[in-house]
């Protein structure tokens, strides 16, 4: 559960810190994951080193239709480590992203985290990575099936 102070600042006009939006690429492949920030300097929470990617968009779904939606996360001008990383993992084939968000003032106390499976992964000639996400794992959590019964949902006797 997200911190009050944290509330506070993703609700209010003028903010005391803006909240600090952690990226991080799994895959079974890497030894460990690649980390990145949306800052113009590099980062630290829990011990882990965050590299700083100052360029970086989200698009939100498309409706699809009948297709699941998904959406896009760009990280620009990444360098040669993340398109070998794509290399090494065949287009980032059964990866995941896992978008974190604290406080810069309290960097080792994450207070969301979203977790995305990726369709697809892409590198463009501008040095850009494009990864296609799902939201068939978001939560993550399970999930206990509803049945419906006479005693729950009323007229169906």
């Amino acid at each position: 559960m997200p911190s009050l102070e944290f509330k506070q600042n993703i609700h209010s006009i003028t903010v005391d810190e803006d909240p600090v939006e952690l990226i991080e690429f799994h895959h079974s492949s890497l030894s460990q994951p690649m980390r990145f920030v949306r800052d113009n300097r590099d980062f630290y929470s829990l011990g882990f080193l965050y590299s700083r990617c100052p360029s970086m968009t989200y698009s939100l779904p498309q409706n699809g239709g009948i297709a699941n939606p998904t959406s896009q996360l760009t990280l620009n001008y990444v360098g040669y480590e993340v398109s070998k990383a794509l290399e090494d993992t065949l287009g980032a084939k059964d990866g995941n992203i896992v978008i974190k968000y604290c406080l810069r003032s309290r960097p080792d106390i994450i207070e969301y985290s979203y977790v995305f499976d990726i369709e697809t992964a892409s590198m463009s000639e501008n040095g850009s990575v494009v990864f296609s996400l799902n939201y068939n794992n978001l939560y993550n959590k399970k999930t206990t099936p509803f049945s419906y019964r006479p005693n729950t949902a009323e007229g169906l006797a």
